[in-house]
């Protein structure tokens, strides 16, 4: 095997240009560029900069800026949704009102789910569980999971008695007797068979 020379400036090169394009914010900012309604063209390094400040932030869990931009998406696609129904009102052909209202309702469920997911940062649901059982390995179950504070349950009583055990207070009461009642009482017997 060869010995390993130090490294020469083309490498150190490239390890820059692989981390920085393995960089999420670095990504991101790529692709902002490209897309941002923002007219005229936006410095890559300027938006990198942005883009690594808000990354900054989660780790301080500060989430004001992805509140407001789950905010900003559920109106956009309420937007969407309003200008789509319209749409779909003025059309004449069956399959356009259809495919209209079809895109209308996605937008729709895009904002209630984004609603939803603003609320469940806002509020998150703690969820108690009365049993955990720990598997083998990273997987963990939990079994009869609620949403609220459990309540204290008390283990039920055997009500199963023991024959052996059980006093004249703690038998069954089976109610009281009953006369036996006679059924077809004029059914008269069967004669004999011969059976040879």
């Amino acid at each position: 095997m060869p010995k390993k020379l130090k490294p020469k400036k083309e490498d150190a090169s490239n390890d820059a240009m692989a981390k920085l394009a393995t960089n999420p914010a670095m990504n991101s900012a790529f692709v902002l560029q490209r897309y941002t309604p923002v007219p005229g063209e936006t410095d890559l390094i300027d938006l990198y900069a942005s883009l690594h400040d808000s990354m900054q932030n989660i780790n301080k869990n500060d989430t004001h800026t992805f509140e407001a931009m789950l905010t900003g998406q559920a109106h956009a696609l309420e937007s969407i949704f309003t200008k789509l129904t319209c749409l779909a009102i003025e059309q004449t052909q069956l399959r356009h009102l259809e495919s209209y209202l079809r895109l209308a309702l996605k937008a729709q469920s895009q904002s209630r789910a984004t609603i939803e997911a603003l609320l469940n940062i806002r509020n998150p649901k703690v969820i108690y569980a009365n049993q955990a059982n720990i598997a083998q390995g990273n997987q963990q179950i939990n079994n009869n999971y609620t949403t609220t504070k459990p309540e204290k349950i008390k283990p039920a009583e055997n009500e199963l008695l023991d024959p052996m055990e059980a006093t004249h207070e703690k038998r069954l009461d089976r109610g009281a007797q009953e006369a036996p009642i006679r059924i077809n009482t004029t059914v008269a017997t069967m004669e004999t068979i011969d059976r040879t």
